[in-house]
């Protein structure tokens, strides 16, 4: 287990970085429920999120 651990570091760390960040903006693409999202904006809640998104942010 530990063999394959260390191998697997080595494999990601030839893996650049873009690709790893594009793979992550997919993955959260696609866990985003499009009908949650038609949802809140029926309700005037995306908006609300959407204006608070910068803030939390810039808080970093």
């Amino acid at each position: 287990m530990i063999v394959f651990t260390v191998l697997l570091i080595e494999l990601i760390e030839l893996v650049p970085l873009a690709v790893l960040a594009g793979l992550l903006v997919v993955i959260g693409l696609r866990l985003v429920k499009l009908a949650g999202l038609h949802c809140a904006r029926r309700q005037g809640e995306l908006t609300r999120w959407t204006r608070r998104l910068p803030r939390r942010w810039s808080m970093r």
